[in-house]
């Protein structure tokens, strides 16, 4: 399904593809744990049977119309407290993938999910391993509806549905994504934090804006402000920043 050749030093030279797997991130940790030069190897798959996403919710994909892809880092450079640059850059490298093909209201809704025009079209999973205080690997997981046109969720949404210009394969927003990811990997690398943060800022969801979400089954309205280094989500409630971890909170619709 996938013969792609993209423009990189690293990131996808190396490239598996599965017709069905239980999960590409899976497969992306065995070969972490199983291979010595594991850096830039890509897993893809026309259909995972247990694809996860962020806090354990499932990904609907229709086989063989969207992507499915996973990558295995080397992240020994990052200290565990630095980690979520790692989700900002790969957040960047979607952004610019997408951008680049036209889709010129993506939006990252925080802290990973991929949004066009108020709709999800996909999300990124990203799994860590650490030693000590340092990250030894990590797994980048990222979902996109391309060609699916139908969905049980009134959320979801697809590339093809926001105008996708005629001709764009899966194989080329592979290598447009590999080409990015290795630009934004660099860059995090050089440990350029403040300018990935920041860029990280300017594609937030609504940031600025309010926006209702529900904590322990209380909804509340909020102005999102940021999102700070550790990944928690800063909003402006009653007259007070408050600040929220992945796990708190819930955007409602």
């Amino acid at each position: 399904m996938y013969n792609i050749q993209p423009k990189t030093e690293i990131i996808g030279k190396i490239h598996t593809f599965v017709p069905s797997c239980h999960s590409t991130n899976d497969l992306a940790l065995e070969i972490i744990q199983n291979t010595a030069n594991f850096h830039g190897t890509v897993i893809l798959s026309a259909f995972q049977t247990a694809g996860r996403g962020q806090k354990g919710n499932t990904w609907e994909s229709e086989s063989g119309r969207n992507l499915i892809f996973s990558v295995a880092l080397d992240t020994s450079f990052l200290k565990v407290d630095e980690q979520f640059y790692l989700s900002m850059a790969m957040s960047l490298a979607v952004f610019d993938t997408l951008n680049t093909l036209g889709m010129h209201q993506t939006a990252i809704k925080w802290p990973n999910d991929i949004f066009i025009q108020d709709k999800k079209v996909g999300g990124m999973l990203i799994e860590n391993k650490s030693r000590g205080e340092f990250l030894r690997s990590s797994v980048l997981g990222i979902g996109i509806n391309v060609f699916q046109e139908i969905f049980e969720s009134e959320r979801a949404s697809s590339l093809v549905l926001n105008g996708l210009e005629v001709g764009v394969t899966l194989n080329t927003i592979v290598e447009m994504l590999c080409q990015h990811i290795e630009v934004q990997f660099d860059i995090l690398s050089q440990k350029h934090f403040a300018d990935i943060h920041q860029a990280y800022l300017n594609i937030i969801y609504k940031i600025g804006q309010e926006q209702v979400f529900e904590q322990a089954g209380r909804r509340f309205s909020a102005i999102i402000r940021h999102v700070d280094a550790n990944g928690r989500l800063v909003l402006l409630h009653d007259g007070q920043e408050r600040k929220y971890q992945i796990q708190e909170l819930k955007y409602v619709f």
